[in-house]
């Protein structure tokens, strides 16, 4: 059933982000990936203390 749901939002995310893409600075795209990952780490690092 995971399986399922990544499979529905890689899809979903890939046709959406092919129709966005074009309109997004790369700059902007490379800080909205930044924030992403530093808020996953800091998820990650609570989990892992707690």
């Amino acid at each position: 059933m995971t399986s399922l749901a990544v499979a529905v939002g890689v899809l979903g995310g890939s046709l959406i982000g092919a129709k966005v893409m074009p309109y997004i600075k790369s700059k902007y795209l490379k800080v909205a990936f930044a924030i992403i990952l530093i808020y996953t780490s800091i998820e990650m690092i609570k989990k892992g203390l707690l």
